[in-house]
């Protein structure tokens, strides 16, 4: 049972949660009209701005993963825009590749100005201390809590990639029924050993206990564990979390 700050608590998330899809739809549908001179639709649109942000030509995998879309689909939304000469789909040793056509690269840099006189207008309601609030804490929403998404509308077993400068660290997620994350599972991770050697180790983060901490649902019990073919190793084990502090104001 849930007591009236936190009935309350669920009630402001949802209206929240509810507000981002009615405000998705809204925008979705006026940038269908603005973009109707040209015969796109948003999606289309934002799967060509998708492909504008690699320095080379994407594949299909690649773009899906950028934009969170399953490759199907991507590729659905491709074949569409092929036919309509604004890229095309080339297939070469490894993979299928998006490239955008001279016509389209056209059409947007004469478009500029078009395009973003529009945004200026969705967003001129706004003051320029809104604006800031409004970015710095969509930019929160999106990172922080992305696992959020990832428990709502991906199957119990998915993968995530964080990506920094050096490297790339992949990890399988596990959920349960109700949509909690239960464990984390890193491919193959390199491990100090005792002889000072690195060894790749498959590494995981099993979570349990979900319970609310400073107003969030979290699992209060955690590990940390090398998998090794032998036998797991836990070497970390947080097994009664009450609180939680950061250490950063924004992100």
């Amino acid at each position: 049972m849930y007591d009236s700050k936190q009935v309350k608590f669920l009630e402001e998330q949802g209206f929240i949660f509810g507000s981002l899809f009615l405000l998705a739809n809204k925008l979705q549908v006026s940038s269908d009209k603005h973009l109707e001179s040209v015969g796109l639709t948003t999606k289309q649109w934002f799967l060509i701005a998708a492909v504008q942000n690699f320095k080379t030509p994407p594949t299909l995998s690649e773009v899906s993963e950028l934009i969170g879309s399953s490759r199907q689909n991507v590729k659905q939304l491709a074949i569409k825009l092929e036919k309509k000469n604004f890229l095309t789909l080339e297939k070469d040793e490894q993979a299928v590749r998006l490239i955008l056509t001279e016509q389209c690269i056209n059409i947007w840099r004469d478009r500029d100005a078009l395009d973003k006189q529009f945004i200026t207008e969705i967003l001129s309601c706004l003051t320029i201390d809104q604006y800031n609030f409004l970015g710095s804490h969509l930019s929160r929403l999106f990172y922080l809590n992305m696992l959020f998404l990832y428990m709502v509308y991906i199957p119990i077993l998915t993968n995530l990639q964080a990506k920094t400068r050096y490297c790339t660290v992949s990890a399988d997620l596990y959920f349960n029924e109700k949509g909690g994350l239960v464990n984390s599972v890193c491919g193959y991770i390199y491990c100090l050993e005792e002889d000072s050697s690195y060894k790749k180790v498959k590494w995981s983060t099993p979570l349990k206990d979900y319970r609310y901490i400073n107003g969030l649902l979290l699992a209060s019990r955690v590990e940390a564990v090398w998998n090794y073919p032998q036998g797991d190793d836990c070497y970390i084990k947080l097994t009664n979390i009450k609180g939680l502090k950061y250490n950063c104001d924004s992100f």
